[in-house]
């Protein structure tokens, strides 16, 4: 069978280690084996487990290194499938997801800004006078408590 692949891309995937474990087992089988569906895929990685291949085709797919090339009825699910196959590209960089901590700190960010937008509200219906309610007032001491902690944390 002719493989779109070229040899030299598949070597270099291979030999620099630019995918990981399970995405290059995975890749290897389509190459060698390809083009196929997830399961028959799966059947083709000894001791691999369907849940940890099956996901890697979106991700290899998103990586550029495999795409889906139609539809069959799957040789061990006996459902119509997608098929995939090997590309001739080397994995693309993904852009990477914030961290936790910076999505956190991010939220923070966003949370102490409305936070002090409204407190601000607060303090100014205080000096023109206008009356607030005992939790309102109770909310603003509170809030500015959590100012000050949010602002200490976003220093480091």
């Amino acid at each position: 069978m002719n493989r779109r692949t070229s040899v030299a891309a598949y070597t270099k995937i291979k030999d620099q280690g630019l995918l990981s474990t399970r995405r290059f087992q995975a890749y290897e089988a389509l190459y060698h084996h390809g083009p196929l569906t997830a399961a028959e895929c799966w059947k083709k990685c000894p001791g691999a487990q369907i849940d940890s291949i099956r996901p890697r085709m979106a991700e290899l797919r998103d990586l550029g290194v495999i795409v889906e090339v139609g539809e069959k009825e799957c040789s061990v699910t006996g459902m119509r499938a997608i098929l995939w196959d090997v590309t001739e590209a080397l994995p693309k960089k993904l852009d990477k997801k914030p961290s936790t901590t910076a999505e956190i700190k991010r939220l923070l960010i966003a949370a102490r800004d409305l936070l002090k937008w409204s407190a601000t509200n607060i303090r100014t219906q205080v000096a023109i006078g206008r009356p607030i309610s005992e939790p309102g007032l109770k909310w603003l001491q509170n809030t500015e408590k959590f100012l000050a902690e949010a602002d200490s944390h976003l220093k480091d």
